[in-house]
């Protein structure tokens, strides 16, 4: 750096010097006792300097001066002059909160030295927190004696009087806690007398606050400006000074300078015995718009609320584009000047121009109420997708913030700053920040500070401090204990990057995160670092060198001396790091010993280009950039090590990574091990695990693993490998996802080891289960379910034949959420699980291979309420008397308070039954009322108010009917409702999504608190057999839950369900279907992008999936519109809405009319036999599928259920009914039909859409209804079905089949 001017002006200083007139000011009247205003005569004396000849010096004693208050700016005030020094001779300055101490405006050759500077009153307060209350977000402060109470100071100045932001520090020492930044919201006093306040913060914010710890605040008194003030100066020297208390503001600020600001020996730092936990409130050194920047060297830093030092530049932002190059241009407050050069970024999009060079400067007049300075630029080229910022703020707000062009001046940016030889000690920010190009940060000592030592980078869409860092180097530093990561590049918004950085020769030792963070870099180099962590460190899991979305970099030299069994890498490049561009050479690592056998070496690698053969990887890219070995943190493993393989993917190479490792598996079922994705970018790394033989051909490789790498969390998983030969040769295969755009990600490996057949076996007794009926057994199982998926291999969890009680679960509806479990049996061996009134069991969300058997279900109370009707009403009310041992419903006064309803879908539907219980009351003409409100009458007796317009439905009620009601949850208070609702759920005692293959068999279920079985979105099989769902033995009970018993919805494989007794839901006893969806908008650009949301989006949340074939069905016309395969899907989880877009155009949409279905989203196939069903309302089997059986079942209307086949579509839900074979069941007593397939849709070319229906060898018996309403299929055949009314049999069955619209229909004997 062309730096020789650093020399010079000492020099030419002291020649000036040698004749300098002195003005001491004792001989203007100050006193310097401390208690004296000496401010006015210090301004008389300085005024005389000034007047005098160039030369002159300001001379103080060493001795005490107080400033009080004074008019105007600050106390020495130098404008426009030249050649002036300030002796201070160690002379203590005792300052105020108003006034600055030093202001240098348009001056030349000044030196100041010599002074101790302190402020009283100080800018800030401070006390001890002796009481936190978290979840109201606040504590109680006592401030400590000497230090202002706000709420005091704003009554007396009449204006807010404190800052927003302050901070935590340990009770015992001057050190920061680590956490996120405490944001005050509101102070307000709690005894003055106690000076005792109540702080507010942001409920987020308690994590690190704790009784005892000490928080402090900055004050404003008034007054503005930094303590030390440089402005438009050139050849200025700041010496040998020390401040212990800063005003309201910045400690220095150097602004808009034309030449060199020098400051040696600086110190801000404690006063020796002070209490104070601060020394400022704000930055040590504020930089900004500076021709040339600083030299700070030799000084001390340490106790300041924000950055120690900060260099960079405020852009001009365009309001009007004049034509011809001219721009009108508002700024903070520093011009542009006549040959500048700058640079236009706009970060949204992320357009970035340089060299644009001023040619003419026009000076004019604020608009009216508008602030900053406003000028006209003329430049010598158009200013590039210029986006104009037109608002009435400086600084760009609101959505669009980053959408507007801003233009930094590169020549005013503070280039070529020098920062060394200096001490930051313990202060809540970094200790550089430096946003310019052209800056030296060498020899410094960095310890114990909250933030960065050195942070390079910009800032968008706040201050916009800026431009970008570049030509900048950091060497010969040590960073100890940096409360971030101690060397950070941070590149913010689109097209922006850092330049040619050199990272040499620096000592690093406790880092929390990492060493050295550096994103968005082009051109760097890190060589020759010592990085030494040793085990006890607390940045467990942390990588010493982190590289991310950069290119051209060099590693070379740098030792890593860290043996922390958890440390995941030594160098981390795995994020979008250009790796053909990077060399990594001569590195050490010394990493922990503690290798298991299988991870003890990094196995062989190659590629495999598709297309192409294997090939072993190029010497440059074997480097340790693409694959490594070291340790981390995994599940329930804290010392296993890790393979982390960085993607090859980029700069076109496309094809398969593969890692060849031999294996010894005897007595082993296969292998374990725990897979993660970096950064969770992208659509995921597919690994397949492959195995042959040791000594065998490549040809023998067999599958045994298959699974996309995506989240970030650890994911154990295991492969089974069953081979005659123990040894063999294991190939891990690594491509990109689907969608081929993981090119930036990497993926890691963890824990890999053998695994036993008994290794997966769990007992919940042993996790401290105990099965006594009373205690909460629930935590002890959820600790086995725990380490069952921990552990990564196939599991059995073992119960016992007991019973098990579960606690409430207050955040979730299910008390078990098994997520993402794998190869799991729940081995019940009969035990009871009773579940509390606000809970049910459990809810399965992902995995695969899963199956949960012997089992019984129940609550610890009835879900429902039943009672016998004393007082009827035509008008629209009863009377119930509720039973003995059944809960009381809820009444109004506990609706109205907490909003819920008392009328709902299914789980509430009021049902009504004969006297005794034993049937539905049929003579109704609804099987089911809605209840508008519960009113208490006396105790134990309640009166119903039935919705309006179910009210002429209760025609047929009597006196002496039998009700059942369920509140389903609107029994809950509304803010546990509210938490649960929260929670991912189905709601019935098991419930299941996205399971890929799941086995529930040998399970009997006598109460929920709505469903019994429900799953949805399930891309494998789905298997349910020998489940009783019944009204409990030895009770009362009316209804064995109160909804659907078995709700299965969006099968992508194959369902069976055989086996099974359902009786008495409060709904069908089986719906069996596929979620439709409705158009919410269609493209105006592309007619095949459009929204899709499904018609129920309460429930049931589904994936559409790339490839999926949807079928456009118009509800008017009874027509097929179009069938489209999906190429591109992204679901909103907020909104349950789908935006795809198709292969082909639907045309003539009316998103009224039109539902989808998704054709893959039905059943590949289905088997319904040996079922028992007695429903007491709706459907025995509601069933919308495709290749179905249904056979040798038995349905039975007999208690009032309304139809025992229903294939209709019902609330959202159908299927293409097409290959179903229904034969020898048992069809009873349906008070509409025995069975109903009226769907009429036609497709494309006006074919039925319902096809090859066979319906054989049935057994209906009738009372006064249809055996069989078909409607609009082809290919129908009906035979050898017999049909017996009212005990007789029919022996001419036409009147009782009624086909109609049929193509190609048989109907035999």
């Amino acid at each position: 750096m062309p730096r020789f001017f650093i020399t010079l002006i000492p020099a030419l200083l002291a020649s000036t010097l040698l004749n300098a007139a002195e003005f001491k000011v004792a001989d203007f009247g100050a006193v310097g006792d401390g208690q004296s205003d000496d401010a006015p005569a210090v301004r008389k004396a300085l005024a005389a300097a000034i007047k005098a000849e160039p030369g002159s010096k300001l001379v103080f004693e060493k001795k005490s001066y107080r400033f009080a208050r004074q008019p105007g700016d600050a106390i020495l005030s130098l404008d426009g002059a030249t050649g002036i020094t300030i002796e201070g001779n160690g002379a203590e300055i005792i300052g105020n909160p108003w006034n600055p101490f030093l202001g240098i405006v348009d001056c030349k050759d000044v030196v100041m030295r010599g002074f101790v500077l302190d402020c009283d009153p100080v800018s800030f307060t401070q006390g001890d927190i002796v009481e936190v209350t978290p979840e109201k977000g606040t504590f109680l402060l006592r401030i400590h004696e000497g230090y202002a109470n706000p709420v005091e100071l704003e009554e007396q100045l009449k204006k807010k009087a404190w800052q927003r932001v302050g901070f935590t520090l340990e009770a015992e020492k001057r050190m920061i806690k680590p956490g996120p930044v405490d944001l005050i919201e509101n102070i307000t006093e709690v005894d003055r007398a106690g000076r005792l306040l109540r702080v507010d913060l942001k409920a987020d914010s308690f994590t690190h606050i704790a009784t005892g710890d000490r928080f402090v605040f900055g004050l404003h008194h008034g007054g503005r400006g930094a303590l030390i003030n440089v402005e438009r100066s050139t050849d200025i020297r700041l010496e040998d000074y020390t401040i212990h208390g800063g005003k309201f503001g910045m400690n220095h600020t150097f602004l808009d300078n034309q030449g060199l600001v020098y400051v040696k020996g600086a110190r801000i730092a404690f006063r020796p015995g002070s209490k104070h936990l601060v020394t400022s409130i704000k930055d040590g050194f504020h930089v900004k718009h500076n021709r040339i920047g600083p030299i700070i060297e030799d000084c001390t830093l340490e106790g300041m609320m924000d950055d120690s030092i900060n260099i960079s530049v405020c852009p001009y932002w365009v309001k009007k584009d004049l034509g011809e190059n001219r721009y009108l241009i508002a700024e903070v407050q520093f011009s542009p000047r006549v040959g500048d050069e700058l640079m236009a970024y706009t970060p949204i999009p992320g357009i970035v121009t340089r060299s644009l060079k001023i040619t003419k400067v026009e000076f004019q007049k604020n608009p009216k109420g508008r602030r900053g300075k406003w000028n006209i630029i003329t430049l010598d080229q158009p200013i590039p997708g210029l986006a104009l910022h037109q608002g009435g703020n400086l600084f760009p707000g609101g959505r669009d913030k980053l959408r507007f062009t801003g233009l930094y001046n590169l020549d005013a940016s503070g280039k070529d700053y020098i920062v060394r030889n200096n001490r930051f000690l313990p202060q809540r920010r970094h200790a550089l920040l430096a946003r310019c190009r052209g800056g030296l940060f060498e020899g410094n000592t960095v310890d114990g500070i909250g933030g960065s030592g050195v942070w390079l980078g910009n800032e968008v869409g706040s201050f916009y401090e800026g431009p970008f860092p570049a030509d900048t180097t950091i060497r010969n530093n040590r960073f100890r204990s940096t409360g971030r990561n101690s060397i950070q590049i941070g590149i913010h918004g689109r097209g922006a990057r850092a330049k040619n950085i050199t990272i040499e020769n620096n000592t690093f030792s406790g880092w929390p995160g990492a060493a050295m963070s550096l994103s968005n870099l082009q051109g760097g180099v890190i060589r020759r670092n010592t990085i030494e962590v040793g085990r006890g460190n607390d940045s467990a899991g942390a990588v010493p060198v982190v590289v991310r979305q950069s290119r051209d970099v060099r590693i070379r030299g740098n030792t890593v001396r860290d043996e922390r069994p958890q440390l995941t890498a030594a160098f981390d490049l795995s994020t979008e790091v250009d790796a053909a561009s990077v060399v990594m050479t001569g590195n050490k690592v010394t990493l922990s010993p503690d290798f298991p056998k299988l991870m003890q070496t990094i196995p062989p690698a190659s590629i495999q280009a598709r297309g192409q053969v294997i090939r072993p990887l190029r010497a440059a890219e074997d480097t340790g950039a693409y694959l490594r070995a070291s340790h981390g943190k995994t599940p329930g493993h804290e010392n296993d090590p890790i393979w982390t393989l960085h993607p090859l993917w980029k700069n076109g190479l496309k094809g398969s990574v593969l890692l060849e490792l031999p294996a010894d598996l005897t007595g082993t079922e296969g292998i374990r091990f725990a897979t993660r994705s970096a950064t969770g970018h992208g659509d995921g790394v597919v690994l397949t695990i492959e195995w042959k033989p040791l000594s065998a051909p490549d040809s023998d490789y067999k599958s045994c693993y298959e699974g996309t790498i995506l989240k970030k969390e650890w994911t154990a998983a295991h492969a089974k490998i069953k081979s005659e030969d123990s040894r063999v040769l294991l190939r891990f295969r690594f491509d990109c996802g689907p969608a081929n755009n993981t090119g930036h990600d990497s993926v890691q490996i963890a824990n890999l080891d053998v695994f036993t057949k008994n290794d997966g076996v769990l007992r919940i007794a042993d996790f401290g289960a105990r099965g006594d009926g009373g205690r909460d057994d629930g935590p002890a199982i959820r600790k086995a379910f725990d380490a069952a998926k921990a552990d990564g291999i196939p599991s059995t969890v073992i119960f016992e034949n007991k019973t098990y009680r579960l606690g409430d679960n207050p955040t979730a509806w299910h008390y078990f959420q098994m997520v993402g479990h794998e190869d799991l049996v729940i081995e019940g061996k009969g035990a009871t699980l009773l579940t509390s009134e606000g809970n049910l069991s459990f809810h399965f969300d992902g995995g695969r291979d899963i199956t949960v058997r012997g089992l019984t279900l129940d609550g610890v109370k009835p879900y429902f309420t039943q009672g016998e009707v004393i007082v009827f009403d035509q008008g629209g009310f009863f009377d119930v008397k509720i039973m003995d041992g059944y809960p009381e419903p809820p009444v109004e006064t506990f609706l109205t308070a907490n909003k819920h309803s008392a009328h709902g879908g299914g789980g509430r539907h009021m049902i009504v039954f004969e006297k005794g219980g034993k049937a539905r009351n049929i003579r109704m003409r609804s099987d089911h009322l809605y209840i508008s409100n519960i009113t208490r009458v006396s105790p134990g007796v309640f009166r119903f108010h039935v919705k309006e317009d179910y009210v002429p439905r209760m025609k047929g009620m009597a006196v002496g009917n039998w009700i059942s009601y369920a509140s389903n949850k609107a029994h809950l208070p509304a803010a546990e409702k509210a938490a649960k609702d929260k929670s991912p759920s189905i709601y019935a005692q098991i419930a299941a999504e996205r399971v890929e293959n799941m086995t529930i068999e040998n399970i009997d279920i006598f109460g929920s608190l709505n469903g019994g079985i429900r799953v949805s979105d399930m891309p494998g099989d789905v298997t349910i057999r020998k489940v009783r769902i019944i009204r409990k033995p030895g009770t009362r009970n009316l209804l064995s839950i109160p909804s659907d018993a078995l709700h299965l919805m969006n099968i992508r494989g194959k369902l069976t369900l055989e086996n099974c007794e359902i009786e008495a839901p409060g709904d069908d006893c089986l719906n069996v279907g596929t979620l439709l969806e409705r158009v919410v908008q269609v493209s105006k650009d592309d007619p095949r992008s459009m929204s899709l949301r499904t018609t129920d989006n309460r429930y049931y949340h589904y994936l559409i999936r790339a490839g999926d074939r949807l079928q456009f069905l118009d509800t008017k016309t009874k027509r097929e519109l179009a069938i489209a395969t999906v190429k591109q899907v992204d679901f909103n989880p907020r909104s349950s809405i789908h935006r795809v877009v198709l292969d082909r155009g639907v045309p003539k949409i009316d998103p009224a009319s039109v539902l989808v279905l998704n054709l893959n989203q039905m059943t590949s196939s289905c088997i319904i036999r040996n079922n028992t069903m007695r429903p007491y309302m709706r459907n025995a089997m509601l069933v919308r599928a495709q290749n179905m059986t249904i056979e040798s079942n038995e349905l039975d209307g007999s208690q009032g259920g309304v139809m025992g086949l229903n294939f209709n579509y019902s609330m959202g839900e159908s299927a293409r009914l097409r290959n179903i074979r229904i034969a020898s069941n048992t069809i009873r007593n349906f008070q509409s039909s025995g069975l109903q397939m009226t769907k009429r849709f036609r497709d494309g070319q006006g074919a039925r859409d319902t096809r090859n229906i066979t319906i054989t060898n049935n057994f209906f018996q009738l009372g006064s209804t249809k055996a069989m309403r078909i409607r609009g299929a082809q290919n129908l055949s009906v035979e050898r079905n017999r049909i017996e009314k009212n005990g007789v049999l029919v022996q001419h069955p036409a009147g009782f089949i009624e086909v109609i619209d049929c193509e190609g229909q048989q109907l035999k004997k």
